[in-house]
């Protein structure tokens, strides 16, 4: 990602791991080496997208499914260095991870294991299963990584 907006100092990067349909339990092992080294960690997320958005019940504003609260299925995902150093290691009920998004993708996370630092030498193995809910039948997901920078932003008048 180039520098962008107002801020300085961008050039991050952005890996994104090829979608997959959520209507069936999923277990994927993915083999990759060669990240940037670069200042920031790298931040790890699962991304669905999908006809609607997942609103919060609780927060009294959206009375209309589909709603993260019901969501049963389950995502764990295990990220190792090639010696088998566990980096990342998590396996919550979907209902249960931080989701964030606007207008297009939602991004869960865990939040306390959200990121690692890169080592160009390294390799990786990234494993994902995914116990989906029946609310996903329409929708794809996908791992990203994402390091620092900041994307360009524009602004109407």
């Amino acid at each position: 990602m180039p520098d962008g907006g107002f801020w300085q100092g961008g050039g991050g990067y952005k890996v994104r791991f090829k979608s997959v349909r959520l209507d069936h339990p999923i277990h994927l092992t993915y083999h990759f080496s060669g990240l940037p080294k670069i200042a920031w960690r790298v931040e790890v997320y699962f991304a669905i997208e999908g006809p609607k958005q997942f609103e919060w019940r609780r927060d009294g504003t959206h009375r209309r499914p589909p709603f993260i609260e019901d969501q049963s299925g389950t995502l764990a995902l295990t990220l190792k260095d090639a010696d088998g150093q566990v980096i990342l290691n998590y396996k919550h009920k979907l209902s249960e991870f931080i989701w964030s998004g606007g207008s297009g993708a939602q991004w869960l996370y865990d939040d306390k294991n959200v990121g690692f630092t890169t080592n160009p030498q390294k390799k990786y193995v990234l494993e994902l299963s995914i116990e989906p809910d029946e609310a996903l039948k329409d929708y794809d997901g996908c791992i990203l990584f994402r390091s620092g920078g900041h994307e360009g932003i524009s602004i109407g008048f």
